[in-house]
């Protein structure tokens, strides 16, 4: 368009501006005179004598910024207000209401010095979203906005030394509470703001938008929002406003309600440094079953809406174990449990569909640093075709209905039949093959944790060879099982090195089935598997091996090779060595000439090991800016390793004493050992030649620990692991995985609506399979330290945790959390098979019913009941045994992290 002149706006005196920065206006010439123009000014830095030059940062007013799965409609305006009466109470004429505000605008219309007062504290008790603390100073007055209050429609305040909390009702519909001082009286005028007249039109703000608002000075204005339903193409209501505005100290939220057919939406405003503020939703539900799955938060609840992108929206969820019900078309609802982040739970639809829920956090780089997590419902039962010039076939034990995949397709797998047995036979067929005859089906295969693994098969096909290799590998990733099948490379091998032997091999059991039969000459090599139609995935693989000498037919010997573990075997005559080596959970059988020594009797050694280290400091390097974040120091480590002749490996693990130190930004220690030895772990393991990994005893023995937190620590804590999540990234995704571990915004709406194996990348990384017989973990005994700020704890304890202590702070002072001892799969129970993660979610759960009983010990060392006052903590605090960091931090010269005892000259080299 064509370029227009601007007036200049009013005259700013540089030197006068701070870091909050000042407002400036400019005023378009022409037909638009009444239009305005708005600018803040904010100083970047101050002037020195190398650099005298001084910059400004010309910016918005204010921005505000999309962190919800879709489209946000923005109203920008005025509050329109209604007097609906007033309450009175009395006070100490000379006492201090002290105003903190989490929630909402805190606007002080007088001020007077609060030092010397006590604290009249009016407290928010909403446990469905984040109260606040207001401050009313002596014939002061304060308005708070908005207001959140209990169930029955009342807030508490208290005065001065006083604990006892009274409670004061609102009028019905009050969001705005004006609280006006004269003297010892309080005078409560209770408001309700329910209109906003708009300033400018509405504004549609797109996912991961940060919008520059120009058009409207920040004093007093209020932003509400609404959302369009995806398919009804109709809004919700528009939410309760809340103000743009808050003090730039005290970073907070509050909840946004917009309604959908009577129902509330669950959003968040969040204000930020910057001046923006974000308009966010907490948790969001997708369904990636392709079976047009809803969510409810509860049987007796609507289905949650889509507003747009397939995603839904639902709020946090409260409670100890919170559960939501899932909605299949045509199917009652079904309850589940929601999964930790990072693990999932299953869930039957129907008697035909089993699948699971997966949490996972949203990576914060993409929703503005607001933590989001993302329930995903997705097959239970996922199948990949990795096989060039065949078809798969999939389909449920003694059904006709198969899906048929080529090379590089997948598809998700539900039941056929709710009475048949919940098993999976497989077939192949040549591509464009005729359907008659019908191709032949493997085995049943049934898929549980135990049933991870490698199978190689041997399929009857109408081809030349009259057989077909294929290797069916069942894999875990928590609750989702996957089955893949790959080419005959994945599959068994036999290798003949030996120039004088031809090898002939079946598979034991199955010397009559010709098609699991194999000959290699010299020099080459075979693919093996089992019988597809007599597979058993439960049964060992031992291999009938014939050797044969090439030039005396009378010369030859037969032997059987166990598959499932690495072994060497000598064959006198024919001489020949006969070695197993497992890869990839399938085994590669080797025979070769005896060379040399090799002839020699062969002897079986045990072998032991034994590591002493008397100090070792284990740094973690942050890059935010660079330096070492935390230090890991181990005094007294002793590592021990012993395998005996047959086998059987004992591996233990002892540090006498334990300390992890956080080094910035200022020094603290988080974790420390108070007695030796601080930790001893031993693990028996059967047979370390086996392929499957069976431990038979898991002993851990940990000594009391002392941990200690503050805000900093979880700031850093979250900085760095974000980062470490980012290295461990096993797959470029481009926008839709930041991490191995955590989504991004674009990545959970490319999920949402379509089937999850089209999504997901690929089937995991096939896993080694563990057998656990038994687990036995020591009592933990903690002692808690911390001072950690109220905004680090979900919204729905905000409110309550501040009416019940007081403070906006939690402080710890040294509560005992204790565990009894646990043994698991001990006992006549059964031992654990799957993968390392399946056992790692189970452990997990396992603890976690514990420690509500085991957290009962801070209401006594904490301030957390009424300030501390009666407890412990006021009179009798404990001190931190340990308060002292190992070594300072390492310092950084030029971005490279030297050690301390290296010369400049060295650092320099």
């Amino acid at each position: 368009g064509e370029s227009a002149d601007y007036s200049w706006g009013k005259l700013v005196d540089t030197s006068c501006l701070e870091p909050r920065g000042v407002a400036s206006v400019s005023r378009e010439p022409g037909n638009l005179q009444d239009a305005e123009c708005h600018f803040h000014l904010e100083l970047g830095s101050t002037p020195t004598p190398d650099e005298p030059c001084q910059n400004v940062i010309v910016d918005a007013p204010f921005r505000i910024a999309n962190a919800c799965p879709c489209d946000i409609h923005c109203l920008l305006g005025y509050g329109q207000s209604q007097r609906l009466g007033d309450e009175g109470s009395d006070c100490p004429e000379h006492e201090l209401l002290r105003v903190l505000d989490f929630a909402g605008l805190s606007r002080l219309c007088s001020a007077q010095s609060f030092e010397a007062c006590w604290p009249l504290i009016v407290s928010l008790q909403d446990t469905s979203s984040r109260g606040g603390l207001w401050e009313v100073p002596p014939n002061g007055s304060a308005e708070i906005f908005p207001l959140r209050l209990d169930k029955n429609g009342q807030f508490a305040w208290c005065a001065g030394k006083s604990e006892a909390k009274k409670r004061i009702a609102c009028k019905r519909g009050t969001n705005l509470l004006r609280a006006v001082r004269h003297g010892n009286r309080v005078v409560w005028q209770c408001h309700k703001v329910d209109a906003l007249q708009a300033a400018i039109p509405a504004l549609c703000i797109q996912p991961q938008q940060d919008l520059a608002v120009f058009d409207l000075p920040l004093e007093r204005l209020l932003i509400t929002v609404a959302l369009e339903e995806q398919f009804a193409e109709r809004r919700t209501s528009w939410a309760n406003p809340l103000p743009i505005s808050v003090p730039p100290s005290v970073p907070s939220q509050a909840p946004l309600r917009p309604k959908w057919e009577g129902e509330e939406v669950e959003l968040h405003l969040a204000w930020q440094p910057g001046r923006r503020v974000v308009v966010c939703a907490k948790s969001w539900f997708a369904d990636a079953t392709g079976l047009g799955v809803g969510m409810s938060c509860s049987d007796d609840k609507k289905r949650l809406p889509c507003f747009g992108n397939n995603i839904s929206l639902c709020g946090e969820f409260h409670g100890e174990s919170p559960h939501i019900s899932l909605h299949m078309p045509g199917e009652k609802g079904c309850s589940v449990q929601v999964p930790m982040v990072g693990s999932s739970a299953r869930v039957s639809l129907s008697p035909l569909h089993t699948c699971a829920l997966m949490a996972e956090h949203i990576a914060s780089a993409t929703t503005f640093g607001i933590q989001c997590k993302l329930l995903t419902v997705v097959p239970g039962l996922m199948a990949y075709s990795h096989l060039a010039d065949f078809e798969v076939g999939f389909r449920q034990q003694g059904c006709e209905d198969a899906i048929w995949l080529s090379r590089g397709e997948s598809s998700q797998l539900y039941w056929s039949s709710a009475d048949g047995r919940k098993r999976v036979e497989v077939a192949v067929r040549r591509v464009g093959a005729p359907e008659s005859p019908p191709a032949e089906f493997s085995a049943p295969v049934e898929v549980v944790e135990r049933g991870i693994g490698a199978f190689p098969m041997a399929f009857t096909v109408r081809t030349p060879r009259m057989r077909q290799l294929a290797c069916l590998q069942v894999d875990q990733c928590g609750e989702l099982f996957t089955l893949t099948v790959s080419d005959e490379s994945a599959c068994h091998q036999l290798v003949n090195r030996h120039p004088c032997l031809i090898l002939d091999a079946c598979f034991a059991g199955e010397e009559e089935d010709g098609v699991s039969h194999a000959v290699v000459p010299c020099s080459e090599r075979a693919f093996l598997g089992r019988a597809a139609k007599s597979h058993n995935p439960f049964a060992r693989d031992c291999l009938r091996l014939i050797l044969a000498d090439t030039e005396d037919p009378t010369c030859s010997f037969c032997t059987e090779v166990d598959l499932e573990r690495a072994s060497q075997q000598k064959i006198a005559r024919p001489c020949a060595i006969v070695s197993v080596q497992i890869r990839a959970r399938v085994a590669v059988v080797t025979v070769s000439p005896v060379i040399g020594s090799m002839a020699a009797q062969e002897i079986v050694w045990g072998s032991e090991i034994e590591v002493v280290v008397p100090h070792l400091s284990i740094s973690l390097i942050s890059e935010r800016p660079r330096g070492e974040a935390f230090r890991l120091t181990l005094e007294g480590l002793e590592m021990t390793d012993r395998v005996t002749a047959s086998g059987l490996q004992t591996s233990e693990l002892l540090v006498r004493r334990l300390q992890l130190d956080m080094q910035t930004p200022s020094p603290m220690v988080v974790l420390a050992s108070e007695r030796s030895p601080a930790l001893r772990l031993a693990i028996t393991r059967e047979d370390i030649a086996a392929r499957n990994i069976s431990l038979r005893r898991v002993d851990l023995q940990l000594a009391r620990m002392e941990v200690t937190a503050d805000d900093a620590l979880i700031l850093e804590a979250s900085i760095l692991g974000e980062l470490v999540t980012q290295a461990m990234a096993s797959k470029d995704l481009g926008s839709t995985e930041v991490s191995g571990r955590a989504l991004s915004l674009w990545g959970a709406v490319e999920r949402a609506g379509v089937p999850y194996n089209l999504t997901c990348g690929g089937p995991p990384q096939p896993s080694s399979k563990y057998i656990v017989h038994e687990v036995l973990v020591s009592p933990l005994d903690l002692r808690l330290f911390c001072r950690l700020s109220v905004s680090n704890l979900p919204e729905w304890l905000v409110a309550l945790v501040a009416v019940l202590s007081f403070s906006m702070t939690i402080e710890v002072d040294g509560a005992n959390v204790k565990l009894s001892e646990q043994h698991l799969f001990g006992g006549g129970q059964l031992p654990f098979e799957g993968s390392l993660g399946a056992l790692g979610e189970l452990m997990v759960r396992h603890y976690v019913k514990f420690f509500p009983k085991a957290l009962m010990s801070l209401a006594n060392n904490s301030n957390l009941i009424l300030g501390g006052f009666f407890s412990r903590h006021k009179f009798f605090p404990k001190d931190r045994r340990v308060q002292q960091v190992c070594s300072n931090p390492l310092p950084v010269v030029g971005g490279v992290v030297t050690l301390m005892w290296m010369s400049s000259e060295e650092t320099s080299l």
